[in-house]
């Protein structure tokens, strides 16, 4: 599950700077205001999922992560565009509930998945799980996250800039293929339900 959700989430979120201030035309100050808003909103959301979490309604948050995290992408890759957007101001409401939900199911599935582990792994052993755990968490999603960025960026954001040269912007359709790599974290989170149960 870490591996497939952080392989969808390097997909795109490493790019959405890029993707409001390059394409969308928002100022680095402006974008970081939106991110932080979002985020910041959605850690509130952690609070509630920890009564959850202790009566072992794990799979369930994850769940929940997923499809609010693929909602929230879909949201920035089919309605938030160049056209409907005001780079002047932080008031855009549908990047900010596109950011808003994509930051809903982030903290909820690192938070989730984060205690989920941690239970499972031997007293004995602790360090050595997390130093695997990190291996999902981050050096998969690493490697492979770019393998399926940079094609898409390629083919779908070429532009000629200013002083004639060819430049690449993430687009829309990195969002939308974010919503796909994140549905998959459902089949893994099967599989662990199923056990876990």
């Amino acid at each position: 599950m870490l591996a497939v959700y952080f392989i969808s989430f390097n997909v795109y979120f490493s790019h959405l700077g890029n993707f409001m201030i390059y394409y969308l035309g928002f100022t680095a100050d402006t974008m970081g205001l939106i991110e932080g808003v979002g985020l910041l909103l959605a850690m509130f959301t952690s609070i509630p999922a920890i009564r959850f979490i202790r009566n072992d309604k794990s799979s369930l948050i994850i769940l929940f992560a997923v499809v609010i995290n693929a909602i929230g992408l879909l949201v920035i890759g089919l309605l938030v565009s160049p056209e409907n957007v005001n780079p002047s101001t932080i008031w855009n409401p549908m990047l900010l509930i596109g950011v808003l939900l994509v930051g809903i199911g982030y903290i909820l599935f690192l938070q989730t998945i984060t205690v989920w582990s941690k239970r499972l792994y031997p007293e004995d052993a602790r360090g050595q799980f997390e130093g695997i755990r990190i291996i999902f968490y981050v050096l998969i999603p690493m490697v492979v996250a770019p393998l399926i960025s940079n094609p898409i960026i390629k083919n779908n954001g070429e532009i000629i800039d200013e002083n004639g040269f060819t430049a690449y912007l993430p687009t829309n359709t990195l969002f939308l293929a974010g919503v796909v790599i994140v549905l998959l974290t459902l089949i893994p989170l099967w599989a662990a339900n199923k056990a876990h149960k």
